[in-house]
């Protein structure tokens, strides 16, 4: 019941930064500019967050390992390409132009290859750290 309890409130949670990140201004100029360093950003860190998640069956120390790509490349994933979806997400912004197409296109790979890896990663610790306490 509590894990039932926790997911729920990790989604509202996320639910609640996503509506809150719509209703904020256009992005402004300086943060356009960005938007291709962070949609390559978000594409490679996804797929080295993959590999490196795949390494975890390989490595002598996989604790160390998962908790970096957890706690680092995932999170630095998942933030690029939702900054770059959070920038062109008005209609001010021409979303019609093939640069923007491709960087929405580069996010949304990264964003695709970093869930893929998150699965992973908790198949891993369910597999491997099954009742035993994580903290």
């Amino acid at each position: 019941m509590t894990l039932l309890v926790q997911s729920l409130a990790s989604l509202l949670l996320i639910a609640g930064v996503f509506w809150f990140l719509w209703k904020l201004p256009p992005a402004r100029a300086g943060v356009l500019a960005l938007t291709p360093f962070l949609a390559l950003g978000s594409a490679w860190a996804g797929l080295l967050a993959l590999i490196a998640t795949g390494l975890l069956w390989l490595v002598p120390w996989p604790d160390h390992w998962l908790s970096m790509v957890m706690l680092l490349l995932d999170p630095a994933s998942i933030a690029a390409g939702v900054a770059v979806f959070w920038a062109y997400r008005h209609p001010t912004v021409h979303a019609d132009t093939e640069p923007i197409h491709q960087q929405r296109l580069q996010a949304a790979t990264g964003l695709t290859l970093t869930a893929i890896a998150v699965v992973i990663g908790y198949v891993y610790v369910t597999t491997h750290y099954a009742g035993t306490p994580v903290a």
